[in-house]
């Protein structure tokens, strides 16, 4: 009588551990662990994942160098373009440690803090990213530093706000799937600054080189249209991945921000021959990103 009790305790536990998350029959959310079963596919997937997200760090770290390149050449220039690739590259770089990391949660639960770690790590730079964006929309619409530093500043402050309020609300997770983990944010202030701040802005500030790129010359308009393109794509997959982007069209969005990376660095190889950086007399300043005459 007594094993039978023993038995009957045991399949309790079984199914009070067992838990049903999105659909998702077996995942445990408290530990990050995936069960035996599907462990091949889990494994594929989140490498999967980790590796295109990893090729699109690659790509934008070498158009954040292409940009950096050509500030030398021409000896003036904004700072804000590299600023920005850089950003991207090392939150994707994070990004993909941490889905490395949930790979490893699978076999081992101690990883799964590492995740979670690396998830508070690569909030900063996914944040962040807006300001050098901001600095380099408004530079190219005003050709002003000093303006365009004011507005990178303001955004500077409220992404701080945003990400003090995400800290000290912790966050919730992981919720794991085939192709990786993802952590929820509790603060309801960051998810509306999230949104306010940084996608929308995001958003229509690439659009809007995409358009500015008409007020410049043939070399500055192919630079900042391509600039605008590939920022475009990368907010609008950032955006999708906030509201839930999962499964094989999330691995695919991994991709594509890997092509936007190739975009950009596209956007720096211009044809052979020196590049001449030659400022009107009067306001240098507004040449920054070589304006067409009356423009």
């Amino acid at each position: 009588m007594s094993a039978r009790v023993a038995m009957a305790e045991e399949g309790r536990v079984a199914m009070e551990n067992a838990t049903v998350v999105a659909g998702r029959p077996g995942e445990d959310v408290r530990s990050g662990l995936m069960p035996p079963c599907v462990g091949p596919v889990v494994a594929w997937g989140i490498l999967a994942n980790a590796a295109a997200t990893g090729l699109a760090a690659a790509a934008y770290a070498a158009a954040a160098v292409a940009a950096q390149l050509r500030q030398r050449r021409i000896g003036h220039g904004t700072s804000a373009a590299p600023l920005l690739f850089a950003t991207i590259a090392v939150y994707l770089a994070v990004a993909s440690l941490r889905q490395v990391a949930a790979w490893r949660s699978g076999s081992d639960a101690e990883w799964v803090d590492v995740d979670r770690t690396l998830y508070l790590v690569v909030i900063l730079p996914a944040a962040f990213v807006i300001v050098p964006h901001v600095h380099l929309v408004s530079m190219v619409l005003w050709g002003r530093p000093r303006r365009s530093q004011a507005l990178a500043l303001a955004f500077l402050a409220v992404v701080a706000v945003g990400l003090a309020f995400a800290y000290i609300g912790g966050i919730t997770g992981p919720v794991t799937s085939a192709y990786g983990s993802d952590w929820s944010l509790n603060s309801p202030v960051t998810k509306v600054l999230l949104l306010v701040a940084i996608m929308l802005p995001g958003l229509v500030g690439s659009g809007a080189l995409v358009v500015l790129a008409k007020r410049l010359d043939p070399a500055g308009r192919r630079r900042v249209r391509l600039i605008g393109w590939s920022t475009l794509v990368y907010f609008g997959v950032f955006t999708a991945d906030a509201f839930g982007l999962a499964g094989i069209p999330l691995l695919l969005a991994r991709l594509a921000t890997a092509a936007t990376g190739v975009v950009a660095w596209a956007a720096y190889q211009q044809a052979a021959g020196p590049v001449v950086y030659e400022p009107p007399p009067e306001d240098p300043k507004d040449a920054v990103y070589e304006r067409k005459p009356g423009r």
